[in-house]
């Protein structure tokens, strides 16, 4: 059995506020309307309905939309989701297509007005207020993972010793109030569960809405910072996928709570010499490599015996095991080409004046350089791409055909296909159902959705549905 787990990601892309009160976010989504995709598309990114409006569907089988982050009422982030993706790889690819979506935006607002809106993939933002003192809000990646409710749900603290490790190679870094760390989204956590994320900030949201087969359960992973870096995301959604399958196949032994995650998960993160150590029970410490690779990496590798890794499984695991291996011999600046905190520290730590020039205070223009860095408007992250040799798996043909076209064989290209071919009858659209004449259209599995099975389903809708 092939080893996959649909997952999704939505990126929450920080934008600038216009007043202290509104944002470019809604600004950014009416110019991403009116965008005609070149040809031979030559049609909207958003799908439309009946009525000529548009959804908040993109033609990737993803969405775009506002969302409220720090400030009630207004929507103050720009926000992205991938199409429902079977794996880290393609998860990866299509992360790269909602960067892309995003200058497209920025890049369609400025030829409408004039005015040019910095879309930022960060963890951390700050705004100066009214009275000219700093604050600081937090932006991020919401990972999604569809488990099986039965055999999740009921064993998730054997989750939480690894989201809180996880961290020292997957995190994307970043400055707060002067200092670099290595994941700034760890320094807003509150709790480890809540339902609620906005102004709860837990490590794992607890909102159920599967969108899908109530067997399942679509886990939200919220703990986790939006990397540029195609190998950071790609092992972090491997990783993750691996760890969740492993609880799900009761492959994960006995793994040593963790004292205080939340406070661990600080710590480490302030950390960028390596001193990881954290408290678990028994009065004992242990390095967070070592918790990994102890306890976490035998259960991964079992997992391989039992399931069919492909290739790209395969060098997850190498890659996995080259991090670890190299964080533990204190080798940490080996790993700048896979791991984006690490990259940061070396540009902007270690080496700031080699790339940079800057005339003023240094820390001022290290958070400077790190926001360009992070801005999918700029190209400071492809130039050092470049010229650092960063690992990526992608090249840019194979992003841009993710901007236009949904994952093969998946529930999002059956969303697209249908919208499409029932334009005129449509409704509305969600991530598990399809509305056409005020008739729902159930799309509940993710598995299965050949070309042959989109085409029986569309033939079922016009014999029941628009004939009458």
């Amino acid at each position: 059995m092939p080893l996959t787990m649909w997952q999704g990601e939505e990126i929450e892309f920080g934008v600038p506020y216009k007043t202290s009160e509104t944002t470019y976010a809604v600004d950014l989504l009416d110019a991403l309307q009116s965008y005609v995709l070149d040809p031979p598309v030559s049609m909207p990114i958003f799908l439309q309905n009946s009525r000529g409006g548009f959804t908040q569907f993109l033609r990737n089988g993803g969405r775009a939309y506002g969302d409220i982050g720090t400030a009630p009422g207004t929507y103050d982030i720009f926000e992205v989701s991938t199409p429902e993706c079977r794996n880290a790889l393609e998860l990866t690819l299509y992360d790269k297509a909602a960067e892309q979506i995003a200058k497209i935006a920025s890049d369609q607002l400025y030829r409408l007005s004039g005015v040019r809106v910095h879309c930022y993939k960060t963890s951390i933002a700050r705004a100066r207020t009214d009275d000219g003192s700093l604050k600081y809000s937090t932006r991020g990646i919401h990972e999604v993972y569809l488990v099986d409710r039965k055999n999740v749900m009921s064993r998730l603290d054997l989750l939480i010793p690894y989201l809180t490790v996880r961290q020292v190679f997957c995190g994307a870094g970043g400055y707060y109030r002067g200092r670099f760390v290595i994941s700034p989204r760890q320094l807003f956590i509150k709790n480890i569960f809540a339902e609620k994320i906005f102004d709860e900030w837990p490590m794992v949201g607890l909102r159920d809405e599967p969108h899908a087969d109530r067997r399942f359960y679509r886990l939200h992973v919220v703990n986790s910072d939006g990397a540029r870096l195609q190998m950071t995301t790609f092992l972090r959604q491997s990783i993750t996928a691996y760890v969740l399958k492993c609880i799900e196949e009761g492959l994960l032994g006995d793994v040593p709570k963790v004292i205080n995650p939340i406070q661990a998960a600080k710590l480490i993160t302030t950390c960028p010499d390596g001193d990881w150590e954290v408290d678990i029970e028994g009065g004992k410490t242990i390095k967070a490599t070592e918790l990994l690779s102890s306890y976490y990496l035998p259960a991964i590798e079992k997992l391989f015996e039992n399931f069919e890794a492909d290739q790209y499984d395969k060098l997850a695991l190498t890659e996995f095991k080259r991090v670890l291996d190299k964080e533990e011999s204190g080798l940490i600046e080996d790993l700048a080409d896979s791991v984006e905190w690490i990259t940061k520290f070396v540009i902007l730590e270690k080496d700031f004046e080699n790339y940079f020039e800057y005339q003023g205070d240094v820390i001022e223009g290290k958070v400077a350089a790190d926001n360009q860095y992070t801005a999918v408007t700029e190209n400071l992250f492809e130039e050092f791409e470049e010229e650092l040799g960063l690992k990526r798996l992608f090249n840019e043909d194979q992003v841009k055909w993710a901007i236009t076209n949904p994952p093969p064989n998946s529930r999002a290209k059956a969303r697209v296909k249908l919208a499409d071919t029932f334009k005129n009858d449509l409704d509305d659209i969600s991530w598990s159902s399809i509305a056409i004449r005020g008739r729902t259209v159930l799309m509940l599995e993710l598995d299965g959705w050949s070309d042959e099975r989109i085409n029986e389903l569309i033939e079922d809708v016009k014999k029941n549905i628009l004939v009458v």
